[in-house]
């Protein structure tokens, strides 16, 4: 059966979300964050990056949520929840799958890191503010085709 290894506050919750939308059967192991707001080691044992979220099939572990949702959608799920592989369509589902892991958390982690450790610095604010204007208005203007980015 497969397995979800999940931290609490962490994006985890993205593959617990599709296995429960796809309706299939999965285990799910919980961990809870340290007082520093880290991982506990215990997570090292299953990945060596000691991160969240973790899937575990089989022989196969995988760390990165989009690779995990990747994995769930085409392998368990029959692709129900994304365009047919090779497709344009596909293309632009994993072009945004993998745009809020990337340059979208950048500019956002930075500012609510910065905002729990008592504010960011003038440099940081000159940096993530328009970078957090730039994702947010790139998000909006997909909006404006329908109510849903990808369908």
């Amino acid at each position: 059966m497969l397995t979800i290894h999940h931290l609490n506050f962490s994006r985890s919750t993205r593959p617990i979300w599709l296995l429960e939308e796809l309706g299939l059967p999965y285990k799910l192991v919980k961990y809870e964050r340290d007082a520093n707001g880290r991982a506990p080691d215990a997570l090292r044992a299953v990945h060596p990056l000691g991160k969240a979220p973790v899937m575990v099939d089989d022989d196969l572990a995988l760390a990165e949520s989009s690779a995990i949702l990747t994995y769930i959608n085409d392998h368990l799920g029959g692709g129900r929840f994304a365009p047919k592989a090779g497709t344009d369509k596909r293309f632009i589902h994993d072009e945004w799958l993998q745009y809020v892991e990337s340059s979208a958390a950048f500019p956002i982690s930075i500012t609510v890191i910065g905002s729990k450790l008592g504010g960011l610095s003038d440099g940081l604010k000159r940096f993530a503010e328009p970078e957090v204007a730039n994702t947010l208005n790139y998000i909006s203007s997909a909006l404006t085709k329908g109510p849903y980015i990808m369908g």
